[in-house]
């Protein structure tokens, strides 16, 4: 194989696995506002109440 056939080869396996990293970073990201707007609203609930 030459350099070039081994770069293609190594991007091509690399894209879905950095594919699974985003999605696994994007998902701890979500969570992560998810409980931040969920605490906002706990407190605005118990404030008003």
């Amino acid at each position: 194989m030459t350099a070039q056939q081994i770069a293609v080869v190594s991007i091509i396996l690399a894209a879905p696995v950095a594919h699974v990293i985003a999605d696994v970073l994007a998902v701890r990201w979500l969570e992560r506002w998810e409980r931040r707007f969920t605490e906002v609203t706990d407190t605005r609930e118990a404030t008003d109440a």
